[in-house]
């Protein structure tokens, strides 16, 4: 235990406090001996404390996990970008009516599907899919499929994606790809949904410039927790719209 600690405060203030403000049980498997297993408000999540940053649960969304899971109940949900699915584990522990994890990393995926696992959650086909969010999202139109909360997390930095230069599946661009991202997201979105767009880009320029137009409506503000002060545009933040029904 003590060397996990320790390799956890040497992840940076971010990570380490978020592993001080929830509970840790202890290995996650013996095959994966650097994985431990914390819980969040009573659900519990793998994370990597030697996998640098990207441990596998950020502590400084967990104020918009919570509101997902607070008005989840009864609904199809729809976590693009979902990394460790611990929004979609939020959504079916409110009660979702289903859930469905879309990512284009592999592994991204099976650390979903066992945390779903570890919650005593159903894991199907459908729960996790993997895809460049952008293909789900057109096929989705196409198919007329549409969820009742849709909830977008992408990095907040450019990614290089797959394929030659870089320019295939999996490539996304926060200033050039977040307003087609937004309208994408809002056309799944049925009557009388809501779509929660997620950003740690630094400035309003980098975010709300570039959504607030792509959406009808005034969005809901969500902040991260006090425990992580500074500039509201400096850090994580997400916009949640309703989709008024016509």
């Amino acid at each position: 235990m003590e060397e996990w600690l320790e390799a956890t405060l040497s992840l940076g203030a971010r990570t380490a406090y978020g592993m001080h403000r929830n509970e840790v049980l202890g290995p996650a498997g013996e095959d994966r001996s650097s994985e431990i297993v914390v819980v969040e408000d009573g659900l519990r999540f793998e994370v990597d404390v030697l996998r640098g940053r990207n441990v596998g649960l950020f502590p400084d969304a967990r104020p918009m996990r919570r509101w997902v899971r607070s008005r989840s109940t009864g609904l199809r949900v729809l976590n693009l970008f979902s990394y460790t699915s611990a929004f979609g584990v939020h959504a079916a522990a409110g009660g979702a009516r289903s859930v469905t994890n879309v990512d284009v990393v592999p592994s991204a995926l099976e650390r979903g599907v066992r945390n779903f696992r570890l919650n005593d959650l159903p894991v199907d086909s459908r729960t996790h899919m993997r895809s460049d969010a952008f293909e789900f999202l057109k096929r989705a139109g196409r198919e007329g499929r549409t969820w009742d909360l849709v909830v977008v997390d992408p990095p907040p930095v450019p990614t290089v994606g797959r394929g030659r230069k870089g320019k295939g599946r999996g490539r996304f661009d926060p200033r050039k790809d977040w307003p087609r991202l937004a309208r994408a997201a809002s056309a799944v979105c049925a009557e009388g949904g809501s779509v929660v767009l997620l950003s740690a880009a630094r400035g309003a320029s980098g975010f709300e410039e570039l959504v607030s137009d792509m959406i009808p409506g005034v969005p809901l503000r969500i902040d991260r927790g006090e425990d992580y002060p500074g500039p509201r545009d400096q850090g994580l933040r997400a916009l949640a719209w309703a989709r008024a029904e016509t």
